[in-house]
C-alpha cells in the first residue's frame, strides 16, 4: 500500500531535536546507515506532565517522475524496536533502528515514523477501535552504499511571465538535499518546499526572476546543495521573459 506525501506529516532531516506543543521531541532527526553503521537509534523524549503512548511505522521512500514523494509500508529492511511503547511524564525511552546483510547498489531510503497516540477512546467519546495520531515525526534513514555519491545537475531553464522554471535532477547513487536555487538576486530565491532529491531522481522548481528581469539579459540559474555541491546553467531571457 502506497501512501501520498500529501496525507503524511514531516519533520525534514536536522541534527538537532524537535518537539511538539504537547511535549515531546525526538533527537536526532535521521541516520545513515551502511556496511561500518549498521544501527541507530532515536530518543524520544517526554517533557510532560503525563504518560505518553507511541507506535512506530517504517515506510520505503521514494520519488516519481516528477519528484513527489511516495511511500510504501515496509517492515523487512529495517529492523526497529521497539514498535509501541509508552515513555513516563519527564521520562525518555530509546528507539533502536538496524540493517541486516549488505547495502544495496543504490542508497535506499526510509521514513521511520514516531507516531504518539491519545488515551483510548471511551463508549461515549467515540467508536471502538478509532485510532488518531496526535504528533508525528517522519525521520529520513538512509541505507547508503560504500563510496555513494549525489550528482546534481540542471537539466533545462526556461522562463516566461516573470518567472523561471529549472529541472533539476540527480544521476547519483545517493540523495542530494537542495539548500538554494538562485537566478542571479536575493530576490530570485526559489522556494524550495521539498529538499530532497533522492537517487537517480528528478524534479521543477520555479522562482522569480525578480525586479532587473530584462529581456534580451544573460542570468546564470545557480543550484546549491548541502554540502556545497553546485550545479550552474545559462540563460538569454527571451522576450516574453518579464512581467508586463
Amino acid at each position: 500500500m502506497k501512501y501520498p506525501a500529501a496525507l503524511l506529516c514531516f519533520v525534514l532531516g536536522a541534527a538537532a531535536p524537535a518537539a511538539f506543543a504537547g511535549g515531546f521531541s525526538v533527537a536526532p532527526l535521521g541516520a545513515e546507515l551502511g556496511a561500518k553503521t549498521k544501527a541507530a537509534s532515536f530518543t524520544v523524549t517526554n517533557g510532560g506532565k503525563e504518560p505518553l503512548s507511541f507506535q512506530v511505522a517504517v515506510r520505503k521512500w521514494t520519488q516519481d517522475a516528477q519528484g513527489n514523494d511516495a511511500f510504501e509500508e515496509n517492515t523487512k529492511d529495517l529492523v526497529v524496536f521497539p514498535r509501541q511503547f509508552e515513555v513516563p511524564a519527564g521520562g525518555k525511552r530509546i528507539v533502536r533502528v538496524g540493517i541486516e546483510g549488505a547495502p544495496p547498489a543504490n542508497e535506499a531510503a526510509y521514513r521511520v515514523f514516531i507516531e504518539e497516540l491519545p488515551p483510548p477512546l471511551s463508549a461515549s467519546q467515540g467508536r471502538k477501535g478509532t485510532v488518531a495520531v496526535v504528533g508525528r515525526f517522519a525521520l529520513p534513514v538512509f541505507i547508503v552504499p560504500t563510496g555513494a555519491k549525489s550528482k546534481l545537475a540542471i537539466d533545462s531553464v526556461t522562463a516566461k511571465g516573470g518567472t523561471y522554471s529549472v529541472k533539476l535532477s540527480n544521476g547519483g547513487a545517493s540523495r542530494v538535499r537542495m539548500a538554494s536555487v538562485a537566478a542571479g538576486a536575493k530576490d530570485t530565491e526559489a522556494p524550495l518546499t521539498n529538499p530532497y532529491l533522492l537517487a537517480g531522481t528528478s524534479r521543477e522548481v520555479s522562482g522569480p526572476l525578480g525586479a532587473a528581469c530584462k529581456p534580451g539579459a544573460k542570468v546564470k540559474v545557480v543550484a546549491t546543495a548541502d554540502g556545497g555541491q553546485k550545479a550552474e546553467k545559462e540563460l538569454v531571457l527571451p522576450p516574453d521573459a518579464c512581467r508586463n
